[in-house]
Formats: structure tokens, C-alpha cells, sequence
């Protein structure tokens, strides 16, 4: 999935497991649904339904990388989905 089609559209139509609510952050289990990370305590245990599964904690969905680091220091010709950007 490319991240542009991901634009104006709620978590709702990427979680089968209806973890949706809007007063939650659902940044890291929109990225595990985008990458497929399922990984950690995820949306099917928390809701206890059966589709597809993705990492609700930033911490998890971290360390199922392979590699993380900063933004400034990636190499732009590499995929980089876990990096974050320095404090300033």
C-alpha cells in the first residue's frame, strides 16, 4: 500500500477489528496496519475480533524494526519507515 492512498482516510477503514475510536492515537496502529506489522499487543487481542492484526505500541512497532535511526542520518536511496526526526 503506497502511504498517498492512505490520505483522508479514518483508521476505521484500515482496522477489521473496529479499534477506531477517535479520542485514542492510533499513530503506530496505522503504521502496523500499513506495513503489516503485527507485532506485540495489537488490535485483535485489544478487541478480541479476528481480522488482521497490527501493533498498537510505538515501542513495539520499534523494536520489530530491523533497523531504526534518525531521518537526517538515513541514506535517501534506503527505506527508512522507522526513523524519526532529532529533537531540536
Amino acid at each position: 500500500m503506497k502511504l498517498e492512498s492512505t490520505l483522508g482516510h479514518a483508521i476505521s477503514q484500515f482496522c477489521a477489528n473496529g479499534f477506531a475510536d477517535p479520542a485514542q492515537n492510533h499513530c503506530a496502529h496505522f503504521v502496523g496496519h500499513v506495513l503489516a506489522v503485527d507485532t506485540g499487543y495489537d488490535c485483535r487481542t485489544h478487541t478480541g475480533k479476528a481480522g488482521q492484526g497490527a501493533c498498537l505500541r510505538v515501542h513495539e512497532l520499534f523494536a520489530h524494526c530491523p533497523r531504526v535511526g534518525y531521518f537526517e542520518d538515513a541514506l535517501l536511496a534506503s527505506a527508512c519507515p522507522c526513523a524519526v526526526r532529532k529533537a531540536a
